[in-house]
């Protein structure tokens, strides 16, 4: 799949960045700020540096702008008619310039009959949103509680302004706050299904500069180099999450900071652990390397990729519990009880939420009502644990048609014996002997129903009774495998191939396997417990619709660990191959 990667902003950054605006001579200019820029001398500050300018401020952007402020800000200006419009704050005020100048330039499409281009310019007082580079939106809905995210690429600003003096006044529990909203960007784009090359280039730097410099801000939050680069880090991550797209912790956090009125970089740090946990329950191969080489680029180094991505999630909250970030919403002071009546609304709000769709698991409903109980209470992640009943395999042989009617006469049925636990398969009273130059095995049990492809399974054991060197595998993979000969009360058919020895595996219907975080194809291992226990390492996971759980091995591993059909075997945690 193709992605697209925006590259028109043009970005101006280090001291003296703001020097960009001389060129705006003889220019309609709006600001769209707040009152704190207002107040503080930054918009007077910025209209120096473009003094053959005219300049118009709306200075009204309240914290998650809403539609109102969009049209409030758009009649100030339509007749102004600018040319340019400088969005000058936090994220609010990009966000909401952005607004304004889509809204204005549909106006006067409507009303001129022609296209009207506003330029937008987007300087950035805070390091976190990245908005300055992005297509991204974030708008309001006081009446429900719910935050939306915009996306177009008429969102885009053309230019981007990154001056660090303009964020040394920010207070030090907003800059970690924001801070942390870098790192989730970065990271969440780094996991995306959308990542590429470009996207993931940025967002290693970010992770990188983010991991160093934002403790360093914490500790001395007048520090410019810190400052400098935190403000680089933030438009490298929204660069990236622009292309890439982000993930579950911006899903959860527009619809629980949405609704509980939590800061957006505040909730995204608090989400971030407890996400990264449940993707990796669920993660495959690419999704578990890219969480690896995230935590390889915050110093931890070791060979297990799970020991990775558990020193990667013990790092994130270490450095929440740094910053004074709390672990759950309990911590946080919320009520929970008016939380518990939101879940049904949350639920809904999270699975509609653009972000979502790009994580690298996709969540269903039980999944996020799990994550929102976590979230409450203890801000970590525990998947329900997992226990699968054993059934024991003996050897037994699956034929196709053409061959059952060798053996037991043409057109003839398997007599059903009694059922086996998936649904439809049973044991037939048909037996059949295999047969090889050195020797036979009678008595072998047909199972039903009858299938495409006629199929062997024996033990190891088996294999030197009669000669043969079977291979693991899973059913079905019957490549390169020897051949027997079956006998039965009407004939006898030589199969060259199609004998193997049964990989283990467990059947898992799509419902249980979502909520144990288990995925078709991945491998984990199980604990046999007992006077001889043990652990299968190296299971199969065989996800199919109606399935019932259950274990599948043959009579020597049951015999090895003692075990006996409808015994439970309990899931490690540990996942051998996703």
């Amino acid at each position: 799949m193709a992605s697209y990667f925006f590259s028109s902003p043009r970005v101006y950054f280090g001291d003296g960045a703001l020097t960009a605006l001389n060129s705006l001579i003889n220019k309609k200019v709006a600001i769209v700020t707040d009152e704190f820029m207002m107040t503080s001398g930054k918009v007077a500050y910025l209209t120096e540096q473009m003094p053959q300018a005219t300049v118009s401020v709306y200075g009204k952007v309240r914290p998650d702008p809403d539609t109102d402020i969009l049209q409030e800000g758009a009649a100030q200006f339509k007749a102004f008619r600018p040319q340019v419009i400088i969005a000058l704050g936090g994220g609010s005020s990009l966000d909401a310039a952005k607004g304004i100048k889509v809204t204005l330039e549909d106006h006067y499409q409507r009303t001129d009959s022609r296209q009207y281009d506003i330029e937008l310019i987007a300087i950035p007082t805070t390091s976190g949103s990245g908005s300055e580079v992005t297509s991204y939106a974030i708008i309001s809905d006081p009446q429900n509680g719910r935050k939306y995210p915009l996306v177009s690429q008429a969102l885009v600003p053309d230019t981007a302004i990154l001056d660090p003096q303009l964020v040394l006044s920010v207070p030090r529990h907003i800059a970690v706050d924001t801070g942390m909203d870098v790192l989730t960007h970065a990271i969440e784009a780094l996991v995306s299904t959308g990542a590429n090359d470009f996207s993931d280039a940025l967002a290693e730097k970010a992770i990188a500069l983010t991991w160093q410099h934002l403790p360093q801000i914490y500790e001395n939050d007048k520090d410019v180099a810190a400052r400098t680069h935190m403000h680089n880090a933030s438009c490298m991550a929204g660069m990236a999450f622009n292309s890439a797209g982000l993930g579950l912790v911006h899903g959860m956090a527009h619809a629980i900071g949405g609704m509980l009125h939590i800061p957006h970089g505040k909730i995204n740090a608090m989400l971030l652990p407890l996400v990264t946990e449940f993707n990796a329950a669920h993660a495959s191969p690419e999704t578990t390397r890219r969480y690896c080489l995230c935590a390889q680029i915050m110093g931890i180094a070791t060979a297990d990729p799970q020991d990775m991505i558990s020193q990667l999630v013990e790092r994130l909250r270490q450095l929440n519990q740094q910053f004074g970030i709390p672990c759950s919403l309990k911590e946080l002071g919320t009520d929970l009880a008016a939380y518990e009546t939101m879940r049904p609304l949350l639920t809904q709000a999270v699975l509609a939420d653009g972000c979502t769709a790009s994580n690298p698991y996709t969540p269903c409903a039980q999944s996020i009502d799990l994550l929102l109980s976590c979230i409450a209470e203890t801000g970590e992640y525990r998947a329900p644990k997992f226990a699968v009943p054993v059934g024991i395999s003996n050897r037994h042989v699956h034929l196709c048609r053409e061959d059952m009617d060798v053996l037991f006469g043409y057109d003839s049925t398997l007599t059903r014996l009694k059922a086996v636990k998936q649904p439809g398969q049973f044991a037939a009273e048909e037996t059949v002997t295999l047969r090889t130059p050195k020797g036979d095995i009678p008595n072998v049990r047909v199972l039903g129903p009858l299938r495409s492809v006629t199929q062997i399974e024996i033990s190891v054991a088996d294999s030197f009774a009669l000669g043969v060197k079977a291979p693991v595998r899973m059913s079905g993979d019957l490549e390169n495998s020897p051949g027997v000969e079956l006998v039965g009360p009407k004939g006898q058919v030589s199969k060259p191939h199609g004998t193997i020895v049964a990989w283990r595996h467990i059947h898992i219907s799509p419902q249980e396997a979502e909520r144990h975080g288990l995925r078709d194809g991945m491998e984990i291992d199980l604990q046999a417990q007992g006077q001889r226990a043990g652990i299968l390492s190296h299971v199969l996971v065989r996800v199919s619709a109606d399935a019932v759980p259950e274990l599948h091995i043959d009579v020597e591993e049951a015999n090895g660990l003692g075990l006996r059909n409808g015994d439970l075997l309990f899931r490690t945690g540990k996942v051998t191959h996703p």
